[in-house]
């Protein structure tokens, strides 16, 4: 398939797209992810698209060896992790030391980072698609000790499908789904195949109103879910919202930061 510029609408992924050909990122691999936003113009089909795996790990492939950290976390006064950390001590008290986290969509650890300079003895496994992320997230210590104690390059969605190990106490996803699309296999793959019996997830989600269950947003190129979407999926998957708060994930971009627990009359 040939793609030409009059064809592709988004200024800002042209000039992602122009950088990574520059540097070597070939031209075929960028293919999917160019067709996937030329249906960005079908407003009607915005409730049944989803990103693109490829997307998300090109993408955050190239943040990640652009100064992610300082020009996103930093400069843009990213807030969840602190959020994020005052949500499990809300929920496990003096008992979150020990605890086994699933950090999915970690990116570069900035969550987890946060949890283990509290100087909280937390078994971390992170789970991301972009292996120059991972990266990153390798070289955290705290304490002259990693950070993660695993890291796994894999689609969240992929590695979710299956049990790993032991149950996790808790289950974060932070700043993640808006690349998802419809979550609900993702959320009950998570608990069934991943969450403790008395676990919870932590997740930040955007809200929106639309014709659709979800869509994308033009501004933010991020999937906003409606509120009835969200509370069909925890119903769905025998959850109950346990505790929510708004947090600052950038500059001017807000986002409900929700501990989700299993249902204990679905139990």
């Amino acid at each position: 398939m040939c793609y030409r510029k009059k064809e592709i609408h988004n200024e800002k992924f042209l000039e992602l797209s122009n950088h990574l050909i520059k540097n070597s990122i070939k031209r075929d691999t960028l293919e999917p992810i160019l067709e996937f936003y030329t249906t960005l113009d079908k407003k009607a089909e915005y409730g049944r698209i989803n990103y693109p795996p490829e997307l998300v790990s090109i993408l955050y492939d190239s943040l990640a060896i652009s100064g992610y950290v300082d020009n996103i976390i930093i400069a843009k006064d990213y807030q969840a992790h602190i959020s994020a950390l005052d949500s499990i001590i809300y929920h496990f008290g003096h008992q979150v030391t020990g605890l086994r986290i699933l950090d999915l969509g970690c990116g570069t650890g900035v969550v987890s980072n946060y949890f283990k300079m509290c100087n909280l003895n937390l078994f971390i496994t992170g789970v991301d698609i972009s292996h120059n992320m991972l990266f990153i997230a390798s070289q955290l210590q705290v304490n002259n000790s990693n950070v993660f104690n695993e890291l796994i390059n894999q689609d969240i969605s992929v590695f979710t499908n299956t049990s790993y190990g032991k149950p996790y106490n808790l289950i974060i996803l932070v700043d993640v789904l808006q690349y998802i699309g419809n979550f609900e296999q993702l959320i009950k793959n998570i608990t069934k195949n991943h969450l403790s019996s008395n676990g919870i997830i932590l997740l930040t989600i955007e809200f929106g109103e639309n014709n659709q269950l979800y869509f994308i947003q033009d501004e933010i190129e991020r999937f906003i879910f409606t509120e009835k979407f969200f509370l069909s999926v925890i119903k769905n998957c025998h959850l109950s919202v346990e505790y929510s708060i708004e947090t600052k994930l950038r500059n001017n971009m807000h986002s409900l930061l929700i501990i989700l627990k299993k249902d204990e009359t679905k139990q």
